[in-house]
């Protein structure tokens, strides 16, 4: 998909998440920033880089980059979704909360967030 398409984020996406179902957390790491360097908006490269943060145990790193994102979209619930799963994980239920909140409020479809903050 990469040789096909090499500027759409996308190939980038899919071989980043495979490498990080084998555990090669610095080659899927450099994917997912290759796939924010051509769309930085790409909700999917985000949750991946913040998913290998977490596989590499360092919850404060997916915590660090996903603020800021949502700093440059603060509209974005997805964003607020993984950053209330990564906090969580680290056991920070208030702040996940308010994030999970968050995103409900952002799109009271979103219902990955309605059943986390049930």
């Amino acid at each position: 998909m990469i040789e096909l398409a090499p500027e759409r984020p996308t190939g980038y996406i899919e071989l980043g998440l495979l490498r990080t179902s084998q555990k090669r957390f610095t080659e899927a790491e450099a994917l997912f920033h290759k796939a924010l360097s051509w769309d930085p908006g790409s909700a999917d490269a985000v949750k991946g880089l913040a998913t290998v943060y977490l596989a590499e145990n360092k919850p404060a790193d997916a915590l660090h980059f996903l603020e800021g994102q949502i700093d440059h979209n603060r509209n974005s619930s997805p964003l607020y979704l993984y950053q209330g799963q990564v906090l969580l994980e680290t056991k920070q239920y208030d702040a996940a909360e308010a994030a999970l909140a968050r995103a409900v409020e952002l799109d009271q479809k979103n219902l990955v967030a309605l059943l986390l903050l049930a």
